[in-house]
């Protein structure tokens, strides 16, 4: 069963719940208060859906939604209420999307509740109840830390205080849950931008010594259900410039609370003396600048580790940014690795920075590297080399100051033997290489996975934290794991939602599990 996020209010609060789509998709009817949440990169706002006529959507300050979209047309398309919840393009120059399929202009196609119409590269939301979101702007992290250094230079001047704090989310939470609740969240006065993966920075101005907390503590209230750790920072006494209070900020949202040690999608939980060991070589290795080859089968975290590596650097700071090489076509890749210039292919209507240049200062992870085309390889070693990028159809380098990691299940000097995989590139990605075992050799991490995975499992549903007997457990540690953590962790939610509010037994879990 495929399932939808939603925001409800329970008791006059916010709250997080998943809505099953067979309920999404219920049609609205015109009896409903509905109302649309525009989501771009930079900006969110709901605006009510109209309850008779129609309203038009489009980048013009004249319509009645606007969309902080470059690439939305000025008038882009009519939402129309009656005889039934609709939009209809308007012969826009990028398209509407509705549910992945583009519609024809001048097309009108019937909504439900939970349909998400992509106009551009923003999308809108269909939702049940009254606009309550007002417009706030979310700064890129690039933007954020201009916007941080003015205000350090302002409080230098003026001897007034402020506060960041970071807020690390979980990222099986969707953007739009997490942009939503901090727009309902925050003062107007409060400042909010990206600050890495799955972290957003806010920027408290105007707050006397302490009285930050008594803020975040608040906000963290709001956000219980979607924030994995909060760090705050106060000027001037963790740090005078962005970058010092930034780092302040980040380095406390990351340090691991009682209990195993969280981090990334599948959890990081460093029980087992293999684990342990492992991972004070990585604390050693993330302190340099040197490359790192993580090598391990599929599922035992090595974007992980990656993260982790990135957060115990230098350069925690600044970007991490994963590209998976095996996700996307020769020509694409290179395009989002390097860049390009306007006019280097038919579709590039315009110049676009690559992932390396926008990473620039941070860290970049190439997962599934020994995926990655020849012909790249030859150009990711100049870049490595060279310390300078060229963007497709470009005339001229750039500097660029990264720190690589890879991550690969494969032999890649076993590829190399065979002429898929080129020697030296391999000889420049492993500075220092982590080979992260599989689950089954490190079994004294599966009972503290499986805690960690019952209680997210239980937060994510909303309801009382799961248990397991001590049979069912028993069984967990005894199987091999092929799929190693990420298998663990789709059996113990299939299990919890199996449960429901009993104990988890074998009953719930998948037969080849509990065999001998």
């Amino acid at each position: 069963m495929t399932a939808s996020w939603n925001l409800d209010k329970v008791d006059g609060e916010d709250s997080v719940t998943v809505i099953p789509s067979s309920e999404m998709s219920a049609l609205l009817t015109d009896v409903e208060v509905l109302s649309v949440l525009v989501l771009s990169q930079n900006f969110i706002a709901t605006y009510p859906f109209p309850e008779a006529g129609e309203v038009t959507v489009g980048r013009s300050h004249s319509v009645e939604i606007y969309v902080d979209d470059p690439i939305v047309s000025r008038r882009h398309a009519i939402l129309s209420a009656t005889p039934a919840p609709s939009i209809r393009d308007l012969g826009s120059s990028n398209g509407t999307r509705v549910l992945g399929q583009q519609l024809a202009p001048g097309t009108t196609q019937t909504l439900a509740v939970g349909d998400v119409v992509m106009v551009g590269s923003t999308a809108l939301l269909i939702q049940r109840g009254a606009a309550t979101v007002r417009p706030r702007r979310f700064w890129t992290q690039e933007h954020f830390e201009d916007r941080l250094r003015e205000e350090c230079s302002r409080a230098e001047r003026t001897g007034s205080r402020f506060s960041v704090a970071c807020l690390q989310v979980g990222r099986h939470v969707p953007d739009v849950v997490v942009r939503q609740l901090l727009a309902r969240t925050l003062r107007t006065s409060d400042v909010v931008g990206e600050c890495g993966r799955a972290m957003y920075a806010i920027l408290i101005v105007d707050t006397q010594p302490g009285q930050s907390r008594v803020v975040i503590n608040r906000i963290a209230a709001d956000l219980s259900q979607v924030a994995a750790g909060w760090g705050v920072a106060e000027f001037p006494g963790d740090g005078k410039t962005g970058d010092e209070l930034l780092a302040k900020a980040q380095i406390v949202a990351d340090e691991p609370g009682p209990g195993p040690a969280l981090s990334g999608s599948e959890g990081r939980v460093v029980a087992d003396a293999v684990t342990q060991e492992l991972f004070r070589v990585a604390d050693r290795i993330a302190a340099g600048d040197i490359s790192v080859l993580i090598l391990g089968e599929t599922g035992v975290g090595k974007e992980v580790m990656a993260e982790e590596i990135h957060r115990r650097s230098p350069r925690r700071a600044r970007p991490f940014l994963r590209l998976n090489c095996a996700a996307l076509s020769e020509t694409l890749l290179e395009s989002e690795l390097f860049g390009h210039e306007r006019g280097a292919f038919t579709s590039a209507v315009a110049a676009k920075p690559g992932l390396l240049e926008t990473a620039d200062g941070g860290v970049v992870l190439l997962d599934e590297i020994g995926e990655l085309p020849m012909s790249l390889q030859v150009k990711l070693l100049r870049v490595i080399e060279e310390k300078q990028v060229r963007r497709v159809g470009g005339l001229k380098s750039r500097l660029l100051d990264v720190r690589f990691l890879a991550a690969t299940n494969r032999d890649l000097q076993e590829h190399a033997a065979r002429g898929l995989f080129r020697m030296d590139l391999y000889y420049r990605l492993a500075g220092a290489t982590l080979s992260i075992p599989p689950l089954r050799e490190r079994p004294g991490d599966i009972e503290p996975l499986v805690r960690t995975f019952l209680l997210q499992a239980s937060r994510h549903l909303g309801g009382q934290p799961a248990t397991i007997t001590t049979e069912a457990l028993a069984a967990l540690v005894a199987y091999r794991w092929p799929g190693n953590i990420r298998e663990l962790r789709h059996v113990i939610e299939r299990a919890v939602l199996l449960a429901g509010s009993a104990p988890i037994t074998p009953a719930h879990l998948p037969v080849e599990k509990v065999e001998k």
